[in-house]
């Protein structure tokens, strides 16, 4: 049902050129803009569409293109821009997906900078945000292009699941000392079920909330998938727990954990690679 959904979403945005919630600009007004990313997925998407050049500031997180962005003076963390650093760099526009501290917009605004809200936090949202940013820095052409690109591969990458037999029951995980783990309605969950697995935990109200080795006992997934860096052999760190030896990920040895975090977490540019690394770690657990 959910790779039916995602199907007939894109299709329609990809038949009619739909940009939810989005107002066309005149590119006049926006040519000489000069923008801040405070996310790693919006400034890949900057740096995807051609658009560095109007690049002038970033987070601490966002490193990719290494070759784009080392240049490009850091502005503030994620999700929270340093406000005297912004200023320095007098950009036209701030790009947000979400911001730490929400009073901060109403501060830089004060300045005369534009606080642009991009949403980029689920699958649909991508080629709406690549469409945007294209919009803001006068690259709607290529712009356009990747978000066209984008919807197609998508569609392909849920057809080519839905003829895949085995969906393993999958347990996403994001601690294991102090298990955490992520609702259906989260990129990350959306990635793995185009991958080949299927998120437990459909119960969650909270798109990330702690869940008890209990409760993880009960569902025994077929298969963990580690979301964070953890330095050595998965498999030896579970096996050796209380209570996680019974579980049928671990004792089949099926718990890994994908080389390229960032490529699997940020909902931008690089997400069809992200589906095949996640893919690839699926099938060859």
């Amino acid at each position: 049902m959910l790779l039916k959904r995602y199907i007939s979403i894109l299709l329609l945005l990809l038949c009619t050129g739909c940009k939810p919630n989005q107002t066309k600009v005149r590119s006049s007004e926006h040519r000489d803009a000069r923008v801040i990313s405070t996310a790693p997925a919006l400034t890949e998407i900057i740096c995807a569409i051609g658009a560095s050049v109007n690049l002038v500031g970033r987070t601490d997180a966002c490193d990719y293109p290494p070759e784009l962005i080392q240049s490009i003076e850091i502005a503030g963390k994620f999700a929270s821009p340093n406000i005297e650093q912004v200023l320095k760099m007098q950009p036209t526009h701030l790009l947000e997906s979400f911001l730490v501290d929400p009073l901060k917009k109403t501060t830089i605004e004060k300045f005369g900078i534009k606080v642009e809200h991009i949403p980029c936090s689920r699958m649909c949202d991508i080629p709406a945000a690549i469409r945007r940013i294209g919009e803001i820095t006068t690259h709607e052409e290529s712009a356009e292009e990747l978000a066209v690109s984008i919807e197609k591969q998508l569609i392909e990458a849920a057809q080519i699941n839905q003829l895949s037999s085995k969906k393993y029951r999958t347990l996403l995980l994001f601690d294991h000392n102090t298990p955490v783990t992520c609702a259906t309605n989260t990129f990350v969950s959306e990635l793995t079920e185009l991958a080949g697995g299927k998120n437990i935990a459909d119960m969650l109200t909270r798109e990330y909330d702690s869940i008890s080795l209990e409760w993880i006992v009960k569902q025994d997934p077929e298969l963990i998938i580690c979301f964070y860096k953890i330095g050595r052999n998965p498999i030896e760190i579970f096996k050796n727990r209380a209570g996680w030896q019974q579980i049928k990920a671990v004792k089949e040895k099926r718990v890994i954990v994908p080389s390229d975090l960032d490529i699997i977490c940020r909902p931008g540019p690089r997400v069809i690679e992200g589906i095949r690394e996640l893919r690839k770690c699926i099938r060859e657990e």
